[in-house]
């Protein structure tokens, strides 16, 4: 651990030294042009000087010193109060109150600004400005801290997510998935347009999309129960067939209900359709056949302070980006089965939040 901190890139040296050349002048972007035309010393010229001109000394028994965070003149106390600001997730805290601490006094001589991030860790008591990399800090807590500041891996989501297939997690993945369905919806098995259908519908809403009738219809599907119209549906499509066979096969399917689930009576409805190329008059002249085979679930309504959210508005809610409001195990709860009473249940405030995004 000694090793990694003393050659970690900390301060404006660090980051010249390293070829950094985007990180250095996106933190002297808004700076005055003498801060950007400031002369920064490299390490060998930071090594030389004395260990007062710096917020922060470094000390390995077996590697020396390492000087840290110029704080001679005011262009280096600007950068380098700026950069501390940045590195705050990835030093010790320990280190950070050192550097902080002489930093303040050198911003103040110098009538430097000094970032807001930085004062919790300023600490007048501290005298010294060298630190043991070895003991002077918390090991333990540097850990954990490096841990909760790990950044997260990117959760993503599919239309069809067991295969991890038609990723929908941005809007640009979405836009691409609802094309493909639109084009190709046909040439999938039914349970996976269902599931294709019923996994798009609330990214459409969460990115303000507007739905097909098709993928609306298919999302609210009751894969438990048949459509009430299922024989009208199979008559329809006799009286468009001459074929004794495919028209036998479609009959079939009628006494097939009291034996099959309705997702396979519907899987060989669309079978037959293919055979009998019918699925070329789907939503023209006969009705999609999880659509004429399946029964429809009502959409569940959520009152919730002065709005009533049907079910669809409600998951494009709960699942697009919270984070300025609750934290991730908040809005996990929030999906669950409970979610809506969970909802009702946080402060007012929250709420009221949440819901503001609706109008974004």
């Amino acid at each position: 651990m000694s090793f990694k901190l003393l050659n970690k890139n900390y301060d404006i040296t660090d980051e010249v030294t390293s070829g950094n050349v985007e990180k250095v002048a996106e933190l002297v972007s808004s700076m005055d042009d003498s801060i950007k035309q400031a002369f920064i010393p490299s390490i060998e010229e930071a090594a030389e000087r004395n260990e007062d001109d710096f917020a922060l000394v470094l000390f390995d028994k077996r590697n020396g010193f390492r000087h840290k965070y110029a704080y001679y003149n005011k262009e280096l106390t600007a950068l380098n109060t700026q950069l501390l600001s940045q590195k705050i997730k990835e030093m010790p805290d320990e280190l950070i109150k050192i550097a902080a601490t002489h930093l303040k006094k050198a911003a103040i001589h110098f009538k430097v600004d000094f970032p807001e991030s930085l004062e919790e860790y300023v600490d007048d008591s501290i005298t010294s400005n060298t630190v043991d990399v070895n003991s002077g800090f918390d090991k333990k807590a540097f850990y954990q801290k490096l841990e909760e500041n790990k950044e997260k891996p990117t959760e993503i989501e599919y239309a069809l997510q067991k295969e991890e297939k038609y990723p929908i997690h941005t809007e640009e993945l979405t836009k691409k998935a609802f094309a493909y369905f639109k084009n190709y919806a046909r040439e999938l098995e039914v349970p996976d347009r269902i599931e294709y259908a019923k996994n798009l519908l609330p990214k459409l809403a969460q990115f303000k999309i507007e739905p097909t009738a098709l993928i609306d219809k298919l999302a609210h599907i009751d894969t438990k129960s048949f459509n009430p119209d299922f024989m009208h549906h199979i008559r329809s499509r006799t009286t468009m067939t001459h074929d004794e066979p495919t028209r036998n096969a479609y009959n079939a399917l009628l006494e097939k209900t009291s034996e099959w689930t309705p997702i396979e009576v519907a899987s060989a409805l669309n079978k037959i359709d293919k055979n009998a190329n019918l699925h070329y008059q789907y939503d023209r002249k006969i009705e999609e056949p999880v659509a004429a085979t399946l029964g429809m679930k009502k959409e569940a309504l959520y009152e919730i302070d002065d709005k009533v959210l049907s079910e669809t508005e409600y998951n494009a809610l709960v699942g697009g980006d919270l984070s300025d409001w609750i934290d991730k195990d908040t809005q996990e709860a929030l999906k669950s089965d409970d979610g809506p009473d969970i909802f009702r249940s946080l402060p007012s405030p929250i709420r009221e939040g949440i819901l503001s995004e609706l109008e974004q």
